[in-house]
Protein backbone atom coordinates (compact mmCIF):
# COMPACT_ATOMS: atom_id res chain seq x y z
CA UNK A 1 0.00 0.00 0.00
CA UNK A 2 1.35 3.40 -0.96
CA UNK A 3 1.80 6.56 1.98
CA UNK A 4 0.20 8.79 -0.35
CA UNK A 5 -2.48 8.56 -3.18
CA UNK A 6 -2.94 11.45 -5.63
CA UNK A 7 -5.90 11.75 -7.28
CA UNK A 8 -5.89 14.19 -10.71
CA UNK A 9 -9.45 15.93 -10.85
CA UNK A 10 -8.39 18.39 -13.45
CA UNK A 11 -6.97 21.88 -12.48
CA UNK A 12 -7.12 20.19 -8.95
CA UNK A 13 -5.55 17.66 -7.21
CA UNK A 14 -6.52 15.71 -3.98
CA UNK A 15 -3.46 14.64 -1.87
CA UNK A 16 -4.08 11.77 0.49
CA UNK A 17 -2.62 9.75 3.33
CA UNK A 18 -2.90 6.00 3.14
CA UNK A 19 -0.79 5.62 5.74
CA UNK A 20 0.13 6.73 9.43
CA UNK A 21 3.21 7.71 7.66
CA UNK A 22 1.61 9.37 5.25
CA UNK A 23 -0.65 11.32 7.25
CA UNK A 24 2.18 12.40 9.42
CA UNK A 25 4.20 13.36 6.46
CA UNK A 26 1.40 15.56 4.70
CA UNK A 27 0.55 17.42 7.97
CA UNK A 28 3.85 18.06 8.56
CA UNK A 29 4.70 19.42 5.34
CA UNK A 30 1.60 20.83 3.55
CA UNK A 31 0.62 24.66 4.89
CA UNK A 32 -1.82 24.10 7.92
CA UNK A 33 -4.51 26.55 6.01
CA UNK A 34 -4.27 24.29 3.10
CA UNK A 35 -8.06 23.89 1.83
CA UNK A 36 -9.00 20.00 2.83
CA UNK A 37 -11.84 18.46 1.04
CA UNK A 38 -12.71 14.66 0.68
CA UNK A 39 -10.37 13.39 3.61
CA UNK A 40 -7.16 14.89 1.48
CA UNK A 41 -5.53 18.25 0.72
CA UNK A 42 -6.63 20.11 -2.45
CA UNK A 43 -3.69 21.31 -4.50
CA UNK A 44 -3.01 23.19 -7.36
CA UNK A 45 -1.44 21.45 -10.42
CA UNK A 46 1.71 23.48 -10.22
CA UNK A 47 2.58 22.18 -6.22
CA UNK A 48 1.96 18.25 -7.03
CA UNK A 49 5.22 17.92 -8.06
CA UNK A 50 7.47 19.26 -5.35
CA UNK A 51 5.13 17.51 -2.99
CA UNK A 52 5.02 14.07 -4.48
CA UNK A 53 9.40 14.84 -5.01
CA UNK A 54 9.77 15.79 -1.06
CA UNK A 55 7.64 12.61 -0.21
CA UNK A 56 9.42 10.38 -2.20
CA UNK A 57 12.93 11.81 -1.13
CA UNK A 58 11.86 10.79 2.25
CA UNK A 59 11.34 7.15 1.55
CA UNK A 60 7.33 7.53 0.96
CA UNK A 61 5.75 5.38 -1.50
CA UNK A 62 3.46 7.74 -3.49
CA UNK A 63 0.54 5.97 -6.28
CA UNK A 64 -1.51 8.23 -8.58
Amino acid sequence: MADIEVRDESSLWIVLAETALGHDWLEANVQVDALRWAGGFVVERRYVGPILAGACAEGLEVTT
